[in-house]
């Protein structure tokens, strides 16, 4: 897996399916600005990268630090769901098997 955390490390997605099997994006990396309503609003990430080929594991899910989100289910549909994410990496490890149990995911 190919960490990235830089936005510049987003052009490098060709490179990286040279010699890897995943990318590990920071969560920061989906997003692609705020809408004129003020919402986040997130880019195509998950699908550019698995027209290469690769599985994306985004970094890091944690209960504590929910941005927008007023619960952890949200933020883990929104990655999982909507962004289409295939893992990630969490201190919470139970509680994302839980959730990816509860939509039939593991």
């Amino acid at each position: 897996t190919q960490l990235l955390e830089h936005p510049s490390q987003l052009d490098g997605l060709e490179e990286y399916a040279s010699y890897a099997d995943a990318i590990g994006p920071s969560l920061t990396l989906f997003i692609s600005g705020m809408n004129a309503n003020g919402e986040l609003k997130y880019n195509d990430l998950a699908e550019r990268s698995h027209a290469l080929g690769l599985k994306v594991h985004a970094y890091t899910f944690r209960k504590e630090d929910l941005g927008p989100f007023s619960a952890f289910e949200q933020l883990l549909e929104l990655y999982f769901l909507q962004l289409d994410i295939d893992g990630g990496f969490t201190d919470f490890p139970d509680l994302v098997i839980a959730y990816l149990k509860s939509i039939r995911r593991w």
